[in-house]
C-alpha cells in the first residue's frame, strides 16, 4: 500500500516499477481483517503463533515446519492502527491512488489468503484500476497463504518478481532511448 502511494506521488527519484504483494482490491466482509481491525487502535497486538498461523498460512501441505519456524522468527507486535487502516485502504485510497501510478505494477495475492479475496475477478479488478500504468502483472500465488514468502511456493513468487524487475528494466531502457 505504501509502495503504491509512493509510486502514485511521482517521487523525485527514478522509479521503474512497483511490486505490491499481499494486498488487493477486496477484503471480505466479516473476515479476519475486519476482526483484527476492531481492536482498540491505540494499542499494539502480539497474537499467539496459532492465531497468526490461521491468518498467515494456507493448508498444511503448502508450507514446511522450517517455513513456519522462519515466520515465527519474523513475527513482531503490530500497531492496531495498522490493522484498522489496512482493511479500509482498498475502499478509501486505492481508487484514487491506482490511476496515478505511471510505472509498471506487479501484484500477487495468495490463493489461500485469509485477509484478501483472491478470486480471479478481484485480481482482474485490481489490475484494471491501474489504467495509467504501462503494464500490470497481477496474479494469484498458487499454493500459498497470506505470508507468501514462508510457503513452499514462495520462491516461485520471488522468481516472478525478479522477472518483473527485468521487464521493468527493459521498459525503462526503451523509454530513455526514445527520449534521446
Amino acid at each position: 500500500m505504501i509502495a503504491l502511494m509512493i509510486a502514485a506521488s511521482r517521487p523525485g527519484f527514478p522509479l521503474i516499477g512497483v511490486s505490491a504483494t499481499g494486498m488487493g482490491a477486496v477484503i471480505p466482509r466479516g473476515g479476519a481483517a475486519e476482526a483484527l481491525g476492531s481492536l482498540p487502535p491505540e494499542q499494539t497486538v502480539d497474537l499467539p503463533y496459532d492465531q497468526r498461523e490461521q491468518v498467515m498460512f494456507g493448508p498444511p501441505e503448502t508450507y514446511t515446519a522450517d517455513g513456519l519456524a522462519q515466520a515465527h522468527e519474523a513475527y513482531a507486535p503490530v500497531p492496531v492502527r495498522e490493522l484498522v487502516q489496512a482493511p479500509a485502504w482498498p475502499r478509501e485510497y486505492l481508487p484514487a491512488v491506482a490511476p496515478e501510478v505511471r510505472v509498471p505494477v506487479h501484484n500477487a495475492l495468495a490463493e489461500f489468503d485469509a485477509l484478501w479475496d483472491s478470486a480471479p475477478e478481484n485480481v482482474a479488478a485490481f489490475a484494471a484500476m491501474f489504467g495509467s500504468a504501462p503494464f500490470v502483472d497481477a496474479s494469484v500465488a498458487r499454493g500459498t497463504g497470506h505470508s507468501i514468502d514462508h510457503h513452499i511456493l514462495g520462491r516461485a513468487l520471488h522468481l516472478r518478481q525478479l522477472a518483473f524487475a527485468d521487464e521493468c528494466t527493459a521498459w525503462a531502457r526503451t523509454r530513455v532511448e526514445s527520449v534521446r
